[in-house]
């Protein structure tokens, strides 16, 4: 670990946190940075994270792409192993494949994500369904072709305020909207050349499509403190925000001329860019107290954070000159580094207490990124200020 010796100046600290036996105690382990007013924690031990979120008490939950046998992880506040939720057997100290009669085991789980009274939605990719937990792991359905839900690859969950469920499905290139219990209300995207967004519908099938309110493999979508939606539209290099019923009201990212928009837009087609403001194959996108929109990049490793207007307010990562930023920068290009704080393939971002929570897939690694925050006072963030390893 060469890289730690690097960082001149930082205060380092290594330590094994586990809650399990032999067989976990040299799996995970955090590494704590700290460096003025910024602090990030790396917290190793996984194939290949991909989704991250946390539940009301502070819990973290990580889905694991290429954990075959329990991909779910969960983490207590302050980073140690808590359990593996398998299937048929709720929450466990050691994986195991499932028991269940006509269940088959996780397969590809994309994203999990934390919904009401902290029951969970696992987003099942290679077996085509999403499977809802209670907080204590046991099942409670399964959404796929037997509930009316036709779902090719689907990559992730959100729970609304009022129960519905938005799935992103990269393969159909929709975003679909469920009943609470797993049931298909609707799907949101375009159907040609000639058809305009047009809000939820049930009828007709969705086209990859880069028109203002169409998508190319969509990978997210959220509500923000508005009620309006977020999509993150990966193969379009963009984020697109719609009305709670679907109407399309603009979207953010760079021009086809090379220019950023500065704020929402509705006409215009988007382009991969590295520029700050600009997205390459954004994966994940999130909110902090204030509002403001964090967004993950597969093709830039680089966190951005936009006000809820749109307008860009900065970007975390590893700087072109070999340093890592140390405040949220506004100017500059991110490049891949494996240091702490920077990235390779960041792939799903949350938010708690002030801290960034982001995975770093090709790195194996989940972070989590406390400094000082733009366009938000510290003092609506900070409810927990042990969360985590302070």
């Amino acid at each position: 670990m060469n890289f730690l010796h690097r960082w001149v100046g930082i205060g380092i600290s290594i330590f094994a946190l586990t809650g399990c036996g032999k067989s976990e105690s040299d799996r995970w382990q955090v590494e704590r940075f700290s460096d003025g007013d910024m602090t990030i924690h790396v917290l190793k031990g996984f194939e290949r994270p991909f989704g991250v979120d946390i539940d009301s008490s502070g819990n973290l939950y990580v889905s694991d792409f290429g954990e075959n046998e329990a991909p779910i992880v969960r983490f207590d506040p302050s980073l140690r192993f808590t359990g593996f939720l398998n299937i048929g057997s709720g929450w466990t100290k050691k994986a195991q494949k499932s028991r269940a009669p006509g269940v088959t085991a996780i397969n590809g789980a994309h994203a999990v994500e934390v919904g009401p009274n902290d029951g969970l939605l696992v987003t099942d990719t290679y077996n085509r369904r999403l499977i809802k937990f209670d907080s204590d792991g046991r099942r409670e359905w399964i959404s796929d072709k037997s509930m009316g839900v036709e779902l090719q690859t689907p990559v992730s969950a959100h729970v609304l305020a009022d129960g519905f469920i938005l799935v992103a499905d990269a393969g159909t290139h929709q975003i679909l909207r469920l009943s609470p219990d797993g049931h298909f209300e609707g799907w949101l995207g375009v159907s040609g050349a000639t058809d305009n967004a047009a809000g939820f519908r049930s009828q007709g099938k969705a086209e990859p499509s880069s028109a203002p309110g169409g998508f190319n493999a969509p990978h997210a979508a959220r509500t923000g403190p508005a009620g309006d939606i977020i999509v993150v539209d990966t193969g379009n290099h963009r984020l697109q925000r719609f009305s709670a019923d679907g109407e399309f009201l603009g979207w953010i990212g760079a021009r086809q001329d090379g220019s950023v928009t500065d704020g929402w837009v509705k006409k215009g087609l988007a382009m991969a860019s590295d520029q700050p403001g600009a997205f390459n194959a954004p994966t994940d996108v999130n909110f902090d107290p204030c509002g403001n929109i964090v967004v993950a990049e597969y093709g830039n490793p680089r966190i951005q954070i936009f006000s809820g207007t749109g307008r860009f307010l900065g970007w975390i990562g590893g700087r072109t000159d070999g340093d890592i930023t140390k405040r949220w920068e506004t100017t500059g290009t991110a490049t891949k580094s494996r240091r702490p704080g920077g990235q390779s393939e960041s792939y799903g971002v949350s938010f708690h207490n002030g801290r960034v929570v982001f995975s770093d897939s090709a790195a194996r690694r989940v972070q989590v990124v406390s400094l000082p925050h733009p366009s938000c006072p510290s003092g609506k963030m900070s409810e927990s200020a042990n969360w985590p390893l302070s």
